[in-house]
């Protein structure tokens, strides 16, 4: 299956394979494809002024209206900022087998909340580790959560807010 470049690849940056939705990546696809509301394929135009950062530079329309933002703002607006979590989350402290067994006995769909709760205290008990670890853990998905939160009105238009 040959891949061809997406046709918003100058701001994606992505390849599809010929026989996709409209030839748009699946990033396209969930920002500009018509089932989601969105035109398909982006219009970008060369020199225009962006109403975000109000520099006059390469543009591309907003997947819902017709307003043109630069593909800097464009980029930080559909996916936030990419940076954030880099470098924040905790490493986890013991090996690469001990990770394994201990994600995997936590991901069991047949445990309630209160039993997954009782398993990580065991796993604790037994590595001493763990306890700060998922207090830290804990700490960055919060901290996560708030900055995806304080994030959420870039995915609009910053004109009309469609």
């Amino acid at each position: 299956m040959a891949a061809v470049s997406c046709p918003n690849y100058l701001f994606c940056g992505n390849e599809t394979p010929n026989e996709s939705i409209e030839k748009m990546c699946v990033d396209c696809e969930i920002i500009f494809g018509r089932w989601s509301g969105g035109r398909g394929k982006a219009d970008i135009k060369d020199n225009i002024e962006c109403p975000i950062c109000l520099q006059t530079k390469m543009g591309i329309t907003q997947p819902k209206c017709e307003h043109y933002v630069c593909l800097d703002c464009f980029r930080r607006c559909q996916y936030g900022d990419q940076s954030y979590d880099i470098g924040n989350k905790p490493a986890f402290p013991y090996d690469k087998r001990i990770e394994k067994m201990y994600f995997d006995s936590l991901e069991n769909p047949n445990l309630e909340i209160e039993e997954i709760e009782e398993l990580k205290k065991t796993w604790e008990s037994e590595y001493n580790l763990l306890k700060m670890y998922n207090k830290k853990y804990n700490e960055w998905e919060d901290k996560q959560f708030e900055h995806a939160l304080n994030e959420e009105n870039l995915m609009t238009c910053s004109v009309c807010r469609q």
